[in-house]
């Protein structure tokens, strides 16, 4: 196993500790809250003894990444936490843990997939995960039926709001303000 960052160790720390339903530390992880006895267990069920010495949660399972990072045993933490074994065949959890730590690892190159029931850790080429800005719908045409009586000319107008959008939709402003202009001006 490779050395990790620190930021990507303490990401996993979050994980371990959990968000779960009323948890308190402010982590957005998934999975279930786990209490510093559950955590031990955790620890425990991946084979691993927890070297950490603080009494808080999350630096305890910090220092405890930390005396393991780039061992095998860092390893087997990962394989566990990504484990349906460790959410009761909770495929839904599973899943989202899975997806969580998979954007954390992605900057250091690695992944996890779950095999059958056996989660590996994957090389795959780093990089960093960039938001993607939510699309806006396109506006519905207004009833241009309503509008105009006849029927050929309501179905062009409603063709042309709908190259407006896509010209808007594409940064291509002025294109948009003359179809729009195109509307106002068709005949009645």
């Amino acid at each position: 196993m490779k050395h990790l960052d620190d930021s990507t160790l303490e990401a996993i720390a979050e994980t371990i500790c959990g968000a779960g339903e009323g948890a308190g530390g402010g982590y957005s992880a998934p999975g279930p809250y786990r209490t510093k006895t559950q955590i031990c267990d955790f620890f425990r069920r991946a084979g691993v003894s927890p070297q950490g010495t603080s009494s808080t949660r999350k630096w305890f399972v910090l220092e405890s990444l930390q005396a393991i990072n780039g061992t095998p045993s860092l390893e087997s933490i990962l394989k566990r936490l990504a484990s349906p074994k460790e959410y009761r065949g909770d495929a839904t959890v599973t899943q989202a843990v899975i997806d969580h730590l998979n954007q954390i690892l992605q900057v250091e190159g690695l992944e996890l997939a779950v095999v059958d029931v056996e989660p590996q850790i994957r090389v795959r080429k780093a990089a960093a995960s960039v938001p993607k800005p939510k699309e806006k719908p396109m506006d519905a045409p207004p009833d241009f039926g309503r509008l105009v009586s006849d029927s050929s000319l309501a179905d062009i107008l409603t063709l042309r709001w709908a190259e407006a959008q896509r010209c808007f939709k594409a940064e291509a402003y002025l294109s948009s303000v003359v179809m729009m202009g195109s509307i106002l001006l068709s005949p009645a």
